[in-house]
C-alpha cells in the first residue's frame, strides 16, 4: 500500500477545516463527478457561469447529447419498454447512482476604513453554508434542492425546484416551453446578463441590494432557443393581502455558443473537455430586459406596490468582458395613495482574465433618487467603485481581494454607526466540493 506524504495528510486536514464555512453560490461539484470534468467546464470562475455553464443550466443540468458524456451511469427506473405500456404502466425514469450532494464554502475578513472606531475589522469565519443536492430525473425533468445555513443571525432556509422540459414539443419545439415549481426566480431576477447570483465580487450589486428583489415560492415558464432566452413566473408575494408578484425576462445572444449548446466545441465523443488556457472565451454580445411588478406590507397598516425594471448589455471579446446596465424601481402605498421616491441605478464593470487563475475586475454604481430622503438609507443617493482580484488556487478554490470606495453618500451618518455606507476591503476565501 502507498504511504501518504506529510503534505497529503496536511490536505486532508485543511480540507476538513474549511467544511466549516459555506456560501450560497451556484457551483455544483456533484456535476465534475458525473461528467469527469473540472469546473471550469461551466464556470469561469464559480459561480459565474461559462457559455457551456449557462446552456447547461438553461437545458436542465444537461449536454446537448447528453448520454455521451455521462460518466456516472444512472440507476433504471424501469425498461424503457414501459414507455409503449403508458398508461398501463409507469413511466419510466432514472436517478443518479451516486447522490448528487455537493458542499459550497465561504470565510472572509472585512476592514472597514472609515466609520466607528469599534470594530472596524471584522472575522466572518465561516460567514454563511450550504449544502445543495442537483440533477436529472429521467430525460424531461431536473431538480434543485438547497439547505442553506447563515452564521450572522444564526438562521438556515431550504429552497427547491423541480422543472419539467419540453411541454408541446411537438407544437413549439424542444426547450421552447419548460415549467418550473419551488423556490423560483433566483437566475432570472434582475438584469440577465448580470445576475446578482453570478457575479465576480463578492459585494452585492448596487441595483440588487437597493431594489431589493429575491427568490420566492411559486411557478415559472421558460424557454430557449439558439440566440434567446426567456422566462416569466408568478411568486407568493410579501403582503398579508391575496395578490401574487409577477416577472418576466428576455435575452438574447449574438456569436459564441448559443443557449441551446448545439455548436459547443468543448464536447467530443471522448468526453468533455475545455481548454486550461481559455475556457473562460466567447466572442459574443448578450442584451437583455426585465420586469417585475411585487406587493409588500411596510407595516401591518400600510400595503405598496413596487415596480422594477431595467435592461444590461454584455460584450465578451478574447480575454475582455465589459457590461453595463440600468434598473429603475418605484414604490407606491396602496393604503395611502402615495408614492415613494423613485430611484435610477447605472453601473458599468470590466472584468479581464491576466492568466488562467488570475482575473481582475472594476466596477462603477450609482444611484439616483428623486426628492433623496438623506435621513433613509433605501432612498438616499450614492455611488461607488468595487475593484478586485480573484485567484483560483484550483478550480473549486477561489481567493478574492476586494474593496469598496464610495464616491457619494448623502445618507446621514447614524448614530449607531450601523447603517452608514463605509469604505472597505475584504478577502475572502471559496471553495466548493
Amino acid at each position: 500500500m502507498k504511504k501518504m506524504s506529510l503534505a497529503s495528510y496536511v490536505g486532508i486536514l485543511t480540507g476538513f477545516l474549511m467544511l466549516l464555512s459555506v456560501h450560497n453560490v451556484w457551483a455544483i461539484p456533484a456535476f465534475a463527478r458525473k461528467y469527469q470534468t473540472s469546473c471550469v467546464t461551466c464556470h469561469a470562475p464559480f459561480p459565474t457561469l461559462t457559455a457551456v455553464g449557462e446552456s447547461f443550466r438553461l437545458n436542465g443540468y444537461k449536454l446537448p447529447n447528453d448520454e455521451l458524456y455521462v460518466k456516472d451511469k444512472p440507476v433504471s427506473m424501469g425498461a424503457e419498454a414501459y414507455k409503449k405500456m403508458f398508461p398501463d404502466s409507469v413511466w419510466p425514469s432514472d436517478i443518479p447512482w451516486m447522490p448528487p450532494v455537493s458542499i459550497l464554502v465561504n470565510s472572509n475578513i472585512t476592514t472597514n476604513f472609515n466609520g466607528p472606531e469599534t470594530k472596524k475589522t471584522k472575522f466572518n469565519l465561516p460567514s454563511d453554508a450550504s449544502i445543495l443536492a442537483a440533477g436529472t430525473l429521467g430525460d424531461d425533468i431536473s431538480f434543485f434542492t438547497e439547505l442553506a445555513f447563515d452564521n450572522a443571525d444564526s438562521s438556515s432556509k431550504v429552497n427547491a425546484w423541480l422543472m419539467y422540459q419540453g411541454l408541446g414539443s411537438k407544437l413549439f419545439g424542444d426547450n421552447h416551453l419548460n415549467i418550473k415549481a419551488g423556490t423560483v426566480g433566483d437566475q432570472e431576477l434582475g438584469l440577465p446578463n448580470a445576475r446578482n447570483p453570478g457575479k465576480f465580487s463578492n459585494s452585492d450589486y448596487l441595483y440588487h441590494q437597493a431594489l431589493a428583489i429575491d427568490s420566492h415560492p411559486g411557478m415559472e415558464l421558460n424557454g430557449f432557443g439558439q440566440i434567446w432566452r426567456y422566462a416569466a413566473g408568478i411568486v407568493e408575494s410579501d403582503t398579508t393581502q391575496n395578490k401574487k408578484d409577477y416577472y418576466a425576462a428576455f435575452s438574447l445572444k449574438f456569436g459564441g455558443l448559443g443557449y441551446s449548446g448545439i455548436n459547443s466545441k468543448s464536447a467530443s465523443e471522448e468526453g468533455i473537455s475545455s481548454s486550461p488556457t481559455g475556457y473562460w472565451r466567447d466572442d459574443s454580445i448578450r442584451m437583455g430586459v426585465f420586469a417585475y411588478r411585487g406587493f409588500k406590507d411596510k407595516d401591518p397598516d400600510n400595503a405598496e406596490t413596487y415596480d422594477r425594471f431595467g435592461g444590461d448589455i454584455r460584450v465578451n471579446y478574447s480575454d475582455l468582458s465589459l457590461v453595463g446596465g440600468y434598473a429603475y424601481g418605484k414604490d407606491r402605498s396602496i393604503t395611502f395613495n402615495e408614492d415613494f421616491p423613485e430611484q435610477n441605478i447605472w453601473f458599468g464593470e470590466v472584468d479581464y482574465y491576466i492568466f488562467p487563475w488570475l482575473i481582475g475586475f472594476s466596477r462603477y454604481e450609482s444611484i439616483t433618487t428623486s426628492n433623496s430622503d438623506n435621513s433613509d438609507e433605501n432612498y438616499s443617493d450614492r455611488a461607488r467603485i468595487v475593484p478586485g482580484f480573484i485567484l483560483l488556487a484550483r478550480a473549486n478554490v477561489k481567493a478574492t481581494l476586494e474593496a469598496q470606495f464610495y464616491t457619494k453618500d448623502k445618507f446621514a451618518t447614524a448614530a449607531d454607526h450601523d447603517t452608514s455606507f463605509y469604505n472597505n476591503m475584504s478577502f475572502s476565501l471559496n471553495w466548493a466540493y
